[in-house]
């Protein structure tokens, strides 16, 4: 399992906000998701983890903060042994083939990158 955290919505100073995302001209594998996330078990298949615009979660958001400006106080962190046992454990139980990106967020991806991709060939540098 590997992933990468990167920007993916921004609240400017006069209170207005904007989705954004990574879509690099090399290909389409490396592009990001946009907006705020929540991620959600689905029971459909097998309670696997996924992603879904936190405005649009059905269900508990599984992630959690653990770093603002420093460690969350009074946060209790796992081992690193803890984590790898619950990891095999949660992993071994869900599909190989689980859908880890809801269907809403696939097309707010598409919708974002449409609204970027046009702004970039205006000769903007940030949409």
């Amino acid at each position: 399992m590997s992933m990468a955290i990167k920007l993916s919505a921004i609240t400017y100073a006069d209170g207005s906000e904007r989705d954004i995302m990574k879509f690099p001209r090399a290909g389409s594998d490396k592009m990001s998701l946009p907006g705020e996330f929540a991620v959600c078990a689905d029971e459909s298949q097998a309670g696997a983890p996924v992603a879904y615009l936190r405005s649009q979660a059905p269900g508990e958001n599984l992630l959690n903060v653990v770093y603002d400006c420093g460690p969350v106080p009074g946060l209790t962190w796992d081992s690193f042994d803890d984590v790898r046992r619950r990891l095999d454990d949660q992993w071994a139980r869900f599909p190989r083939n689980a859908k880890a990106v809801s269907v809403q967020l696939l097309e707010h991806q598409r919708s974002v990158h449409a609204r970027q991709a046009e702004h970039v060939s205006e000769g903007g540098a940030f949409a």
